[in-house]
């Protein structure tokens, strides 16, 4: 079992040397770079604090006595909603430029440069405003 495990990990790394995977050089490619890394980052803050609200916050104030709970809530949601509040528009934004990076460069090399701009479009009457709103 334990060489079985052994050869598939050796083969994804053979996968894994065999990627073609290069960013430009030069600022576009630090760019790119940084704005995968704050999306990462920031995506990872935002799941951890909403899970961290939903799976212990949520269930301890509910144990709580009501005074109690009036003394803590306050503190504790301004502190902790604000890194959920900025964590998630950080990883939103850094994902939506690293998003428009990449459809401007395929709408490029297909020979359609302005092709991009359809992007913009297709989220600003799909992805935006929020899906309750658009109910209405």
């Amino acid at each position: 079992m334990l060489i079985a495990y052994g050869v598939m990990s050796w083969s994804y790394w053979i996968t894994l040397c065999k990627l073609d995977v290069m960013f430009t050089g030069g600022p576009a490619g630090i760019e790119q770079i940084a704005l995968r890394w704050i999306h990462i980052f920031s995506g990872i803050i935002w799941l951890g604090f909403l899970s961290f609200f939903v799976l212990a916050v949520a269930p301890t104030l509910k144990s709580l006595d009501p005074a109690t709970r009036a003394k803590v809530f306050p503190e504790l949601a301004s502190r902790g909603l604000s890194w959920l509040r900025w964590s998630s528009v950080g990883a939103w934004l850094a994902g939506f430029r690293y998003f428009m990076i990449l459809a401007k460069t395929d709408a490029v090399n297909a020979g359609k440069p302005h092709a991009w701009g359809g992007w913009i479009r297709i989220w600003g009457f799909a992805g935006w405003p929020p899906l309750p709103l658009r109910w209405r």
